[in-house]
Formats: C-alpha cells, sequence, structure tokens
C-alpha cells in the first residue's frame, strides 16, 4: 500500500484512482503514472482528471468527503484586491489564506469543482525567506499556474481554506472533549497520539 499525494489516506500501489479523494494517479488515456504535480499526461498530453473527486457544493464553499492535503473547505469565491493584512483580517470563524501548495492544489481542481477563477494573483500564508523579503509573502498567479513574491502593502486577490484541527482528525469521537471536538493542545492527547500528532506535522513539513 502506497499513500495518496493529496489526501494522504491508503492506497494500492497500481490503483488508477484513490478511493478516497478520487484524484486521478494513473492516465486514464494511456495508463502513464502521474506524479502530484502534474496538470497534463507527460506521455499522451490528456489533461489530468479530477472530475472524481469526491466534494459537497453548498452556495457559497465546496468541502471535500475526505481532506485534500489539509484543506476540507474553499471559499468558491475569490475575494479582494486588498493588502494582506486586509485579506488576514478576513480570516474568522476557522477560514484562513491557504498556503502555496494549497493554492497550487485550488488551481488544479478550480474548474471540476466550480471555484470563480478570475486568473489573478492570490496572497498565500507562506512567508517569504530572509530578513531581506521581510515585508513580502508569497504569492500565486492564477494566469500562469506560478509564485512568486509580493509587498504586503500592494493590493492582491485571495482566497479562504478552512480545515479539521489535525487533534480532531486523528483522536476518536469517544474521547474528544465536549463542544466541538477541538483541543485546547496536545497536553490533554494520549502518548501514542501524541506520537502520531509529530509524525503527521514532521511529513506536512517535509512533504
Amino acid at each position: 500500500m502506497q499513500k495518496c499525494r493529496m489526501c494522504g489516506n491508503p492506497v494500492e500501489k497500481n490503483a488508477a484512482l484513490c478511493p478516497s479523494c478520487g484524484v486521478e494517479r494513473i492516465c486514464l488515456n494511456c495508463g502513464y503514472k502521474l506524479d502530484e504535480s502534474f496538470n497534463y499526461c507527460p506521455n499522451c498530453g490528456e489533461l489530468r482528471s479530477f472530475r472524481h473527486i469526491n466534494f459537497t457544493d453548498y452556495e457559497d464553499s465546496i468541502e471535500f468527503a475526505v481532506p485534500i492535503g489539509n484543506i476540507l473547505k474553499i471559499k468558491k469565491k475569490v475575494l479582494g484586491p486588498v493588502s494582506f493584512n486586509d485579506a488576514k483580517k478576513c480570516c474568522t470563524d476557522g477560514w484562513r489564506l491557504p498556503t502555496m501548495k494549497e493554492l497550487s492544489t485550488i488551481y488544479k481542481i478550480r474548474e471540476i469543482c466550480g471555484i470563480e477563477q478570475k486568473g489573478c494573483v492570490c496572497w498565500s500564508s507562506s512567508a517569504a525567506v530572509g530578513d531581506a523579503f521581510k515585508d513580502q509573502v508569497w504569492c500565486f498567479d492564477f494566469k500562469s499556474g506560478t509564485g512568486g513574491y509580493c509587498t504586503k502593502k500592494g493590493k492582491q486577490y485571495f482566497y479562504l481554506v478552512a480545515a479539521r484541527s489535525l487533534q480532531s482528525l486523528l483522536m476518536p469521537d469517544s474521547v474528544k472533549e465536549k463542544g466541538d471536538g477541538v483541543f485546547d493542545g496536545c497536553d490533554k492527547l494520549p502518548e501514542e497520539m501524541k506520537e502520531r500528532i509529530l509524525e503527521t506535522k514532521k511529513q506536512n513539513i517535509e512533504g
């Protein structure tokens, strides 16, 4: 068994589609094995299919049956243009700016999932590296599918995503705290669960 590069769930080595999230792992046209970054099959040129992804379409957002990476929900409407700090002010009730990797995912699935497209540059939550770039963050260009630095005072568009807490995803319902099922911190978790959370975080950083 292997892990799906999109959702992280177990999948048979030669499976054409992930049974959890539905992403195409093998080109349905020619059988070529597709890397996570491919939008087109490099062997036959066929557009990669994301039509099998399982999600529920709501009025203003979509929700995946199985989280894609750390994304459970995506707001369908692109917002802005506003400054980076003004975009962050819209991150309430569990909604946040996506990382660059998550923006790349949105770029790949935007058509099949009915996400608004403007071919615009969008803010990410990924900070630029280095003291010389402290006033900049990474942005994703939805026209070219590439990334670059943007100054925080500039005005760009943005998407919002939401995810369950890592603890909530891993912990069985029988041991969740009363309320919304989100933990205050790892101090209340069993040792085995702490190790799983730390390992998952490590995989997300390395991946």
